[in-house]
């Protein structure tokens, strides 16, 4: 198996940083971070994020003027950062972001704009 060299360098990294091997932060990887219930809960977390998500934008457009809104969007992904980091890169091997909005999100946001 061949593994190429910054993977190699990010995942010596990693491990460095929590303290193991190499050998015992791949195991890891293997052993306990691919398990199918990881799926499982990253595709609930992200699914409940999106609803609770796309739920406050709707309330949000119906208080906030425009102005307000996008000063309170500002300060959403500042204290973000600051919670959690930057923004993580998208990776290659995604492919590169669509140009166009999803057209999903557009259709939520409708369904909870005012009636």
């Amino acid at each position: 198996m061949r593994i190429g060299a910054d993977a190699i360098d990010q995942a010596r990294a990693k491990a460095n940083d929590l303290g193991m091997t190499l050998a015992d932060y791949i195991e890891t990887l293997i052993t306990e971070q691919a398990a199918p219930a990881f799926d499982y809960h990253a595709h609930q977390a992200a699914f409940q994020s999106f609803v609770a998500a796309t739920l406050s934008t709707a309330v949000c457009y119906r208080v906030l003027g425009d102005e307000e809104f996008r000063n309170a969007e500002k300060y959403a992904l500042r204290t973000a950062a600051t919670l959690f980091g930057r923004r993580p890169r998208r990776p290659a091997s995604m492919g590169e972001s669509p140009a166009e909005p999803d057209p999903r999100i557009d259709a939520i946001l409708k369904a909870f704009a005012p009636r």
